[in-house]
């Protein structure tokens, strides 16, 4: 860590030095300048999308921000293009039970969300129309809790799968197995 480098905050659900937002049932506190500065916001209803201890899932883009969960097995879309200052409900809904819920912004814009992680819990993706404001169901793949990496994006399997997937764009994705350990 440079002497430049934003300071390391210890925050509730975690340590955050470089991360966007952070987030704690329907509050969220995002920075768009590396941590250096904070704006909470609160979302009018408490959304849940499983994993993240109560909290929505959050999906950030270079203009809009994404929170996404589910509210009484109801999928529910909010929408911010303020940096965070204010959130809007979207139109978007699916009947989506008590899955977790991961979800990201593709380097197109679009938003992509899985509904259900485990291949226990059937899971089911959607794309994110006219900015969240309808969802189309797609065939399940990688994508929905993607990371930026050198040369793309990856996202690691789960429980239920080893190996990972790579993307040079977020759009196209290929399965990479684990390595094979020789004794």
């Amino acid at each position: 860590m440079s002497p430049d480098d934003p300071p390391e905050r210890q925050e509730e659900n975690g340590t955050v030095s470089e991360n966007v937002a952070i987030y704690s049932g329907s509050a969220i506190r995002m920075s768009w300048d590396g941590g250096r500065n904070w704006r909470q916001s609160v979302l009018p209803e408490d959304v849940e999308a499983g994993g993240n201890a109560g909290a929505a899932a959050l999906a950030i883009g270079d203009r809009v921000a994404y929170a996404v969960g589910q509210v009484d097995g109801e999928l529910r879309v909010y929408r911010s293009v303020d940096q965070g200052r204010s959130w809007r409900r979207t139109a978007a809904r699916a009947q989506v039970g008590d899955r977790m819920i991961d979800a990201a912004v593709r380097p197109d814009g679009v938003l992509v969300i899985q509904a259900g992680i485990l291949a226990g819990e059937n899971p089911i993706m959607f794309e994110g129309l006219d900015q969240g404001e309808r969802l189309r169901e797609i065939p399940v793949g990688p994508g929905a809790s993607a990371v930026p990496v050198p040369g793309g994006y990856a996202q690691s399997g789960n429980q239920d799968s080893s190996g990972g997937w790579l993307s040079p764009d977020g759009i196209t994705w290929s399965y990479a197995g684990p390595p094979t350990i020789h004794r």
